[in-house]
């Protein structure tokens, strides 16, 4: 636990995994679920760095109740500025905050760069903002990769972000990753050989997570528009969708066959 891994060797009957302080671990399986920029990713397929959505987030946790919300989340669009909240319990507030941005940009302040930014977001956005410590504030660009098969080799697998990183926009990424390592357990368990089980867990999660990459960064690509024209369509079709069209959407994402 608490050990980084930074590459491991493939022995045909198992496998030696390699830690950053340079220990070794053998099994007869290397999971690879070491997220965005995984380490076993880069041996298994050395197809190069995630693509970045063009787009940056601020989070943030404020120990106040979210008012007038009856339980619900809710979340603001403007021209490339996205700002959401949802209470979490305890008496405190989750939000975010995503701009177009370059990427790599940081500041000494993330707090004072929000409160900036989305200052014309209303009194409730304000006053969040100043009930939260500064050091409760994060910033993380987005990215994501373009969905390719061959998730594992020998025996060695990718999971989760390792396999099919996602844009947050439809606030799927860790529920990919629970419902890959259902499936995975599931074909270890049912399987004869791990390389069948491991094709069978490719196979029964591959279409699902690229649709689900796919839809969030049309989600954000839509979500972020700029342009007079673009936002004025988008908030136009958003308004226009019937609340059937959008709970079929939200079933497809969140229903899951086990």
């Amino acid at each position: 636990m608490g050990s980084r891994v930074v590459g491991y060797e493939d022995l045909g009957d198992e496998v030696l995994a390699r830690l950053e302080d340079g220990s070794e671990i053998r099994g007869t399986l290397l999971v690879g679920a070491d997220g965005l920029r995984s380490a076993v990713r880069q041996q298994l397929l050395d197809d190069g760095a995630p693509r970045y959505a063009g787009y940056t987030s601020w989070r943030g946790i404020a120990p106040v109740n979210l008012p007038d919300s009856d339980g619900a989340g809710i979340e603001m669009w403007g021209k490339g500025l996205r700002f959401g909240m949802a209470g979490v319990g305890h008496g405190e507030t989750y939000w975010f905050a995503v701009a177009n941005a370059p990427e790599g940009e940081r500041e000494d302040d993330p707090l004072a760069v929000v409160r900036d930014r989305f200052c014309r977001f209303g009194a409730r956005v304000r006053d969040l903002l100043d009930a939260t410590p500064g050091e409760r504030v994060l910033r993380t660009d987005i990215h994501d990769r373009d969905p390719r098969p061959g998730w594992w080799r020998g025996r060695v697998a990718l999971l989760g972000d390792a396999a099919h990183p996602t844009t947050p926009n439809l606030g799927q990424g860790g529920c990919q990753a629970i419902e890959d390592a259902v499936v995975l357990a599931d074909a270890l368990a049912t399987e004869s050989s791990h390389e069948a089980a491991l094709t069978r867990y490719e196979a029964r999660r591959f279409e699902r997570t690229r649709w689900i990459v796919e839809e969030s960064r049309r989600f954000g690509r839509a979500a972020q528009a700029t342009g007079r024209l673009a936002v004025w369509a988008r908030d136009l079709a958003v308004r226009l969708t019937p609340r059937r069209a959008l709970r079929a959407r939200l079933l497809r994402i969140f229903r899951f066959q086990v």
